[in-house]
């Protein structure tokens, strides 16, 4: 793995070089990680006698 200080001066660089300077492509592993196991679900929330709605939560479901 590259420093950046191991650049000297200004100096465009691509990707590769970026990757190699952060230590690999982590954000895009991660993103495709949330994406392919993380969900959202929306759920009704409802009174368990009358079944009336009572709200609506948020959660997030891992797969």
């Amino acid at each position: 793995m590259k420093k950046l200080d191991s650049f000297k001066g200004f100096e465009t660089l691509n990707s590769k070089q970026l990757q190699e300077i952060e230590g690999g492509s982590w954000i895009g592993d991660a993103w495709n990680f949330i994406k392919k196991h993380i969900r959202v679900v929306i759920m009704t929330i409802r009174d368990q006698v009358t079944g009336d709605h009572i709200g609506t939560g948020v959660g997030i479901e891992v797969r």
